[in-house]
């Protein structure tokens, strides 16, 4: 096989990404009318949408694979080239998998596994991001013909060594990303309503009333931290749920 481009629908993803990062920008701007200074926080999401995207684009540019019968190489990278290769006769496993934004635009993601070789060079996972569907069934059944079985399909000799137990949770908001977590999702939910032009901070000073600042500092911390305990639960839980299915 010859070098091979990623697939041109990159292209329309990036295009969609660029423009929903747009969005708050233009909601901001065109339909609340409000000026830079309260909208800076859209103005940042909208930066960082479009570096993200065009980042992407750069790389679906200089990025190349293709297999040889000796190997699986991909080549990558704008101003530092960067190969990485697997021995074909060391693949382990191939796999694919979509994001939302690629399953919506017929893309896949395509895994070579390996094990670790020792042999400079080697590499123990290579990714194809991103391929059609089409495309990443015929890789995965060029490269699954070689790959070699870690054990005998008809004697399953594997052992069971952990499984997902539901007082993880606990474990997983006891750091300190509770704090990051919940610095995030009180700044963004602060600027969410500012953009409707509701001030939750003025809010609370008229609830507040004659209340000790004592009392309200502590309220507010323990707010803060049950937010962020919120945030990390709902993220692990959705990353259990998609490692086990």
């Amino acid at each position: 096989m010859t070098w091979q481009r990623l697939d041109r629908k990159v292209i329309a993803v990036d295009l969609v990404r660029a423009a929903v990062s747009l969005v708050p920008t233009a909601i901001a701007a065109g339909v609340l009318g409000l000026d830079p200074g309260d909208a800076w926080p859209a103005l940042v999401v909208a930066v960082v949408g479009v570096l993200r995207a065009a980042a992407d684009l750069a790389r679906w540019a200089t990025t190349r694979y293709r297999i040889t019968p000796d190997r699986v190489e991909v080549r990558s990278g704008l101003f530092v080239r960067n190969e990485r290769w697997i021995a074909r006769d060391r693949i382990r496993s191939v796999g694919s998998d979509a994001r939302l934004t690629h399953r919506l635009f017929g893309l896949r993601v395509v895994t070579v596994g390996a094990g670790l070789t020792g042999v400079a060079g080697a590499t123990a996972a290579l990714r194809i991001d991103a391929v059609s569907a089409a495309t990443a069934q015929r890789l995965h059944e060029m490269l699954d013909a070689t790959a070699i079985p870690s054990e005998e399909p008809d004697k399953p000799t594997g052992h069971l060594l952990a499984q997902f137990e539901p007082h993880w949770v606990l474990y997983n908001v006891l750091s300190i990303w509770v704090v990051f977590a919940g610095a995030g999702l009180t700044w963004g939910g602060y600027w969410l309503g500012r953009l409707f032009g509701y001030d939750a901070l003025d809010h609370a000073r008229d609830l507040a009333g004659g209340a000790h600042t004592g009392w309200l500092i502590a309220l507010g911390a323990v707010g803060f931290l049950l937010l962020g305990c919120g945030g990390l639960v709902v993220g692990f839980s959705s990353r259990a749920t998609g490692t086990s299915g």
